[in-house]
């Protein structure tokens, strides 16, 4: 057997720099260890990509104080090789002290995996983001830790360098590989021969005179002249297991179109299960309150001015499972993978739904757009000003988005698709590839949570959903030790604040003749 890479009993100090730099070896390939997640390995190239400079040290523990960071990694045949430097701090001696004196020696490594597959029931890592490295007493991976350290040249006692980072013996074993494979090769040669031996063949001869002769007297042998027995996957389903394509078709994550159309989650104060926000009361027009001086020393206009409170409530969005440990380890595709893809697809529609239903019931302004007749789009731009206009009225800024039912948006998306032969008299462009719509320069959003013949015309400053955490929900987790299970939740903080009622203006699309009374029906709601 060789001889480890790995031995912490004889950390060689380099004279290459001024002692406070360490060579470690973070990971050695396919090596198989149990950890939480089930048994893992680490393929060669994981690492690749990898910033070493984003890389930092912690010494004797994961979330032990931060000594370092790191300036070169590289990958060889064995293992993943990480140089880094140990600040001059009191934690950073410490560190090195311990290591000269052999006390602590071994690594481990804080990643997010970013590539996995299930090998035999081994998570292998084919790619990951390395985060940190600590310095500690035991690590889980064996043959993971420093391999040496460099130190000042003078008065160092210096053993022989290389290149490529490694101790003396992986320079051995190199020298030694082209040996070594021929040698497996002939190991493999002397177990076929043996093989061939303990199975001796039919002793056969024939004397032809010319060949037909010989191809009849083949013909005749039933030893030669045999049908073989068909051997085929259906007869032998013990060594052919069905397979299982990782990727689940039907999670659908229809994202959160309403949320990021008003600008995307924003942040929730820091305290509180209410969220207020100070609005202007009166006066309801500012003419009143500043206006010319009629004369010289005549009395100014002055009028009251007061500022009222918006408010909104805060709601727990949650959802969780415990999870048995045989699921989590035995599963392919891994189950909490499938797990977290579908909580985050039930996390984006919820949290969306909860928006639109709120901002849509509290709206106060309205529009109604009457496909029918409208062959080139005018009617709805149309529709699509007054709309914005009313959004500038209430908000000081036009509109900058719509948002409409599939109905809705599948007349107007149509309506630009029939007209674009002729660019001149186009109202907008609309693509089959990606739904994108846009008129007028106003950006056009399918929301298939809205009404079919609905929509909502606004700006970012209307509206916005709070939430805590912003753009995902928070994973808590806990063993349940007494049933071998893990109970895993994802939950989120949430919260509708409709800043102006009057910046949201509902959008109907009338799909058919206009009804008698459309626009005295639409007067009245606006007021």
């Amino acid at each position: 057997m060789p001889e480890p890479l790995f031995m912490p009993a004889t950390i060689r100090e380099r004279a290459e720099s001024d002692g406070r730099t360490v060579e470690v070896r973070i990971m050695p390939w396919d090596t198989v260890v149990d950890t939480p997640e089930g048994r893992e390995a680490f393929a060669r190239g994981a690492f690749a990509g990898t910033d070493a400079r984003r890389v930092t040290i912690e010494s004797q523990r994961h979330g032990g104080t931060l000594v370092g960071r790191g300036e070169q990694l590289v990958e060889h045949d064995d293992a993943a090789y990480l140089f880094a430097r140990v600040s001059e701090t009191p934690a950073g001696d410490e560190l090195l002290t311990l290591i000269r004196d052999g006390v602590i020696s071994e690594a481990s490594v804080a990643f997010k995996p970013v590539k996995t597959r299930r090998a035999k029931g081994v998570l292998v890592r084919e790619a990951v983001e390395l985060w940190r490295v600590a310095i500690l007493e035991r690590g889980n991976y064996p043959g993971a830790g420093v391999v040496a350290l460099r130190g000042k040249s003078e008065g160092t006692d210096v053993a022989d360098d290389n290149e490529t980072g490694r101790d003396d013996g992986q320079a051995i074993r190199d020298a030694m590989a082209p040996l070594v494979e021929r040698m497996t090769g002939l190991d493999e040669r002397v177990s076929q021969l043996a093989i061939h031996a303990a199975v001796p063949e039919p002793q056969l001869e024939y004397r032809a005179r010319s060949l037909g002769e010989l191809l009849s007297a083949v013909a005749d042998d039933p030893t030669l002249n045999r049908a073989l027995v068909d051997q085929i996957t259906t007869n032998n389903p013990g060594v052919v297991p069905a397979g299982t394509l990782a990727q689940v078709r039907n999670i659908i994550n229809t994202g959160r179109p309403t949320v990021n159309a008003f600008g995307g989650g924003r942040p929730l104060p820091s305290t509180g299960m209410t969220v207020n926000w100070p609005r202007m009361t009166a006066p309801a027009d500012l003419l009143t309150i500043y206006d010319v001086q009629a004369t010289e020393k005549a009395d100014i206009v002055s009028a009251l001015v007061s500022f009222g409170s918006g408010t909104t409530n805060v709601a727990t969005y949650a959802g969780g499972s415990d999870i048995s440990y045989q699921l989590i380890r035995r599963s392919e595709p891994p189950y909490l993978e499938l797990y977290a893809e579908t909580m985050l697809a039930a996390w984006a529609k919820r949290t969306n739904l909860a928006f639109l239903t709120y901002v849509t019931a509290n709206a106060t302004g309205s529009e109604v757009w009457v496909p029918a007749g409208d062959t080139d789009g005018s009617a709805f731009v149309a529709a699509l000003v007054n709309a914005s206009v009313e959004v500038q009225a209430a908000t000081g800024s036009p509109a900058s988005f719509a948002l409409l039912g599939t109905a809705a948006f599948s007349a107007i998306a149509g309506i630009l698709a029939q007209t674009s032969v002729n660019p001149a008299s186009v109202a907008g462009t609309a693509t089959a590839a990606g739904l994108r719509v846009n008129v007028s320069g106003i950006e056009v959003i399918h929301e298939p949570a809205l009404g079919a013949a609905t929509g909502l015309v606004s700006n970012t400053l209307a509206a916005s959903w709070l939430e805590d955490p912003v753009g995902a929900p928070a994973l808590i987790e806990a063993d349940d030790v007494s049933k071998l299970g893990r109970n895993r939740a994802y939950w989120n903080l949430g919260a509708p604040a409709l800043f102006i009622p009057a910046g949201v203006v509902e959008f109907a699309a009338v799909l058919g003749e206009e009804p008698a009374g459309r626009t005295a029906t639409r007067s009245a709601k606006a007021s």
